[in-house]
């Protein structure tokens, strides 16, 4: 199902909300005066095959496979992926970071194509399992998360004990 545009629930694609991070189309105000480019007007205007390509390179998701697993659904899975990839981005940015971060319904929505009960779902079920930790900071107050590597580590350390039990090595199978 495609999203339509005149719906008031309708959110663009990322690549359509921030056009400033994208090229803008060549020409501009001089190429229109000699009638070489698109006007004044079209200066922010990409055609339909720039915006598929725009589309087409953009960053994948990556979606961790055990994590599907451990969150017992692709949603918790994906949710669980991208949080890791946010973590270790601003890990990059600052070392000393403690590990919260912070998406709003529309950011993680753009970002992995989860709706607002999809999200909440996929945050109960890490929750509960331990997985993540939430909070809220700020004002207006925003809501924050973090891992909890811990306990992410001894749920696929007990997932793999299932799924290779047997041919594990004697100490690795307790």
């Amino acid at each position: 199902m495609i999203n339509d545009p005149t719906d008031p629930l309708f959110i663009a694609p990322r690549s359509a909300q921030s056009p400033s991070k994208r090229p803008r189309p060549q020409g501009g105000a001089h190429a229109a005066a000699n009638g070489s480019g698109p006007s004044v007007q079209d200066d922010n205007r990409i055609t339909l095959e720039q915006a598929l390509m725009f589309d087409a390179f953009e960053e994948p998701l990556v979606l961790h496979r055990a994590y599907v697993d451990v969150g017992g659904s692709i949603m918790a899975g994906l949710w669980l992926s991208y949080a890791e990839q946010l973590e270790r981005q601003r890990l990059e940015e600052d070392p000393h970071a403690d590990g919260w971060f912070a998406l709003s319904r529309e950011e993680w929505y753009r970002a992995t194509g989860l709706t607002v009960p999809e999200q909440a779902t996929a945050r109960r079920r890490l929750r509960a399992l331990g997985v993540i930790e939430e909070r809220r900071r700020g004002m207006p107050a925003a809501l924050e998360h973090r891992i909890d590597h811990e306990k992410l580590s001894l749920l696929l350390k007990e997932r793999t004990r299932l799924i290779w039990g047997a041919r594990l090595v004697e100490e690795d199978r307790l």
